[in-house]
């Protein structure tokens, strides 16, 4: 257990893994650790994992207290569902969708600070929590995003070398994006400001509905 921030590293990430932690800070996944045997800081070094899986079993930690970043040097598969309660989700490394997942926080933010893409189904849902995409995002078949009155902020174009498939917004606040490409493009509920400051370049509809 921590009441500050602890490092894991580890390739495969696991609920048993972070089940027993009991910080109160960030715990992160894929970084390299060292375990001290005396009071100079030598022991035992643990590398960056280059590559991190999730896709082993859904991971819960919504009865923890801790944020989850996810931190490997090179890649991220995520191919199972990731749960929260009003903590964060972070991904640092390219991530790639190799199932469908669900994102779920209860009020944390969610943050992708690099690609995504991968074939399959992306949802997320935070109960006012914040979603960032600050880099590009290709080829997935869908995104639904349910947040509330949270912001949803894409830094780069959707769609951006590969037309992802439906887009929809079920709620948010405000909305702000990049270029989009995608096959349907719809916002069901929205009580900000809706900004689109690239093109949107949709092969069916495209539906706009704000408060």
């Amino acid at each position: 257990g921590s009441n500050g921030d602890i490092a894991i590293g580890s390739g495969i990430l696991t609920l048993a893994e972070l089940q027993q932690n009991t910080s109160t800070g960030t715990v992160t996944i894929g970084k390299a650790t060292t375990k001290g045997t005396d009071g100079a800081g030598t022991g035992t070094t643990t590398p960056q994992s280059d590559t991190l899986t999730v896709d082993t079993a859904n991971l819960d930690f919504s009865a923890q207290t801790f944020s989850l970043t996810l931190d490997p040097a090179t890649k991220i598969n995520l191919g199972k569902n990731i749960t929260s309660n009003n903590k964060n989700i972070t991904f640092t490394a390219p991530t790639t969708l190799t199932a469908d997942s669900t994102l779920t926080t209860g009020g944390g933010t969610v943050t992708f600070n690099s690609t995504v893409d991968g074939s399959h189904n992306l949802n997320v849902l935070t109960s006012g929590g914040n979603l960032s995409f600050d880099n590009t995002m290709d080829s997935i078949l869908s995104l639904t995003l349910t947040l509330g009155t949270g912001d949803v902020t894409f830094t780069g174009n959707v769609g951006s070398t590969a037309r992802i498939g439906d887009l929809t917004i079920e709620s948010a606040r405000n909305v702000t994006s990049a270029g989009i490409k995608s096959s349907l493009l719809t916002q069901n509920a929205g009580s900000g400001t809706t900004t689109l400051n690239g093109v949107v370049d949709s092969s069916g509809a495209v539906n706009v509905i704000a408060n």
